[in-house]
């Protein structure tokens, strides 16, 4: 062998060597999706490192060889030679910040496909609950299953607004006075639970006072019994006593002042005092 010849082997066999170096060290595979004319097809790009003067060396995509006979989009080009600027004004690797960018796709990806899938499973969730009501006419919905139990708390909550409705209804049609024995006997067999329950009597009470149960009051609630609310029979006749007597002592005062002014005064009773107001 010439030293010519050796000299020309040995050239050789750095080139191969420095070639397989610079593969080893610059080409990086990353496989992305990458959107053509709004669709996103997946690309396998094996790049070098442009900002040593490199481009991406290869494309392995069906789309791209079907559609483009392989060649480079422009706008692919583009974005990496903005990716090549970002991480030359940073000192950061290309390699590490197209991985970045490559990794931050499929989490935005992966973002907005579990927000579709959300979307779509609370879609169906209505279309189910919707379907049901027309379907079934006596099978009740949610909704009305809701309102159903509302309105029967509601009903047992208040048993004094109850015995309240009754009184009213009773004083309406019997007059102001209807706490007679008859009255309260309808009284009793149509609401027993209120006024007798467990077979326990309750205690007499006066003649025109609206029966009361302490046992559903609580403590603070007792004394306001005879209130607006609770008794609003006694608590009429309370204001009308109330003004009966303010009537009598004006009256009083009037005729002590002048005497012949008695004369020309009205009699004032009960049953007269709301036309005078």
């Amino acid at each position: 062998m010439t030293i010519l010849q050796k000299n020309i082997y040995l050239t050789i066999i750095k080139i191969i060597s420095t070639l397989l170096l610079l593969l080893q060290k610059m080409v990086k595979k990353f496989s992305v999706d990458c959107e053509f004319s709004g669709i996103k097809h997946k690309v396998d790009l094996y790049v070098g490192n442009p900002a040593e003067g490199n481009h991406p060396l290869s494309f392995q995509s069906k789309w791209l060889a079907e559609n483009r006979n392989g060649h480079i989009p422009e706008d692919l080009m583009d974005t990496f030679s903005q990716i090549n600027d970002i991480s030359t004004q940073n000192k950061v690797p290309f390699e590490d910040l197209l991985e970045y960018i490559s990794n931050e796709e499929k989490r935005k990806d992966k973002y907005i496909e579990d927000y579709n899938a959300a979307s779509e499973f609370s879609g169906n969730q209505d279309l189910e609950e919707d379907g049901d009501e027309d379907d079934d006419e006596f099978k009740p919905s949610k909704k009305s299953k809701m309102q159903k139990g509302s309105a029967i708390i509601e009903q047992g909550a208040n048993p004094l607004r109850q015995e309240q409705i009754l009184r009213e209804k009773y004083s309406a049609v019997q007059g102001e006075n209807a706490s007679s024995d008859i009255g309260e006997k309808s009284f009793k067999a149509q609401n027993p639970t209120i006024i007798e329950e467990n077979g326990i009597k309750k205690p007499k009470r006066k003649k025109g006072e609206a029966p009361i149960n302490d046992e559903g009051l609580q403590s603070p609630l007792k004394h306001q019994r005879d209130s607006a609310t609770l008794n609003p029979a006694k608590h009429q006749r309370k204001q009308l006593d109330m003004a009966y007597k303010k009537a009598e002592a004006a009256k009083k005062q009037r005729t002590d002042t002048h005497p012949a002014a008695s004369r020309a005064e009205p009699v004032v009773t009960k049953n007269n005092i709301n036309e005078k107001d």
